[in-house]
């Protein structure tokens, strides 16, 4: 589970700009932040999952690989947006995605 100090509230940065990047799985938001940390949030739209099962363990997969990736990740706040897959992705699949979107 992601620590406190690296959750992000969504509310506060829906429909926001920010720099975006893209990958076959997701939309990844940048957004300066004064924190000294990373901080992450992740969405899962009804057209992604259909049930709300699938959606909170999508929503917990993007999380846990951004928790593996916390060390090396500079400072920011970091908003995840899935896209809907034809097969479901694997941790791994998006644990380097988000890797390479971020060192880009």
């Amino acid at each position: 589970m992601l620590p406190k100090k690296n959750r992000l509230k969504i509310q506060d940065y829906l429909g926001k700009r920010g720099r975006t990047l893209r990958s076959p799985l997701f939309i990844l938001k940048i957004f300066p932040s004064s924190f000294p940390h990373p901080r992450f949030g992740a969405v899962v739209g009804k057209r992604v999952r259909n049930t709300a099962v699938g959606r909170n363990s999508l929503r917990r997969m993007l999380l846990g690989c951004a928790e593996e990736a916390l060390k090396k990740i500079p400072p920011g706040d970091y908003l995840i947006v899935a896209h809907t897959t034809k097969e479901a992705p694997t941790r791994r699949m998006i644990y380097e995605q988000l890797i390479s979107l971020i060192t880009s």
